[in-house]
């Protein structure tokens, strides 16, 4: 009896022991497919996570490039401001050179228009002190130059007068050898 129950028991148990290694190995099956899932997943993050890297490298190039470029064309700015400021030096240089050249121009026709008067005054004086001179000029009297007008008395000579000649008003103002 023993026996038969040691064999009834046995039995027993290799029924459990063969239904809890069916139940295992169904277990391991399903674990071996899942590990094969997760194998094949792992080896799609590897490759998209190689993808991304290169991506990575690619976009650091292009940013390293960009701020390369960058700082070339702050240099060119820098450059460009630097040709700016000089040139606005010299405009400043040649405006200051125009107004002092605009002022000495400005002296040089008040002293011209001074000059002018003063000689006027002279010639209107000297016209009267030689009108009896110039009356008795010859009216196609010619002076090859003011030293022979200065010669003849005849000097300054006045447009419409006998002995005017353009060759002697070098300045062109009506009046000759002044």
């Amino acid at each position: 009896m023993i026996a038969f129950v040691l064999g009834f028991t046995i039995s027993g148990d290799s029924t459990k022991l063969s239904k809890e290694n069916e139940r295992l190995l169904s277990e391991n099956e399903a674990l071996t497919e899942k590990n094969a899932e997760l194998m094949e997943q792992e080896e799609g993050l590897v490759k998209e996570m190689e993808d991304l890297q290169k991506a990575r490298e690619d976009i650091q190039a292009a940013l390293d490039e960009k701020e390369e470029e960058l700082l070339s064309q702050s240099q060119a700015s820098k450059n460009y401001q630097e040709e700016i400021d000089d040139l606005n030096t010299e405009v400043d240089h040649l405006t200051a050179t125009i107004e002092t050249q605009e002022a000495e121009i400005a002296s040089l026709q008040t002293n011209d228009m001074e000059i002018e008067t003063t000689s006027v005054n002279a010639d209107s004086s000297t016209n009267e002190s030689n009108s009896d001179i110039i009356s008795e000029a010859p009216s196609d009297a010619y002076y090859e130059n003011c030293t022979a007008a200065r010669e003849a008395g005849a000097a300054p000579v006045k447009e419409g007068e006998p002995g005017y000649a353009p060759h002697l008003d070098r300045d062109g103002d009506g009046i000759g050898c002044e």
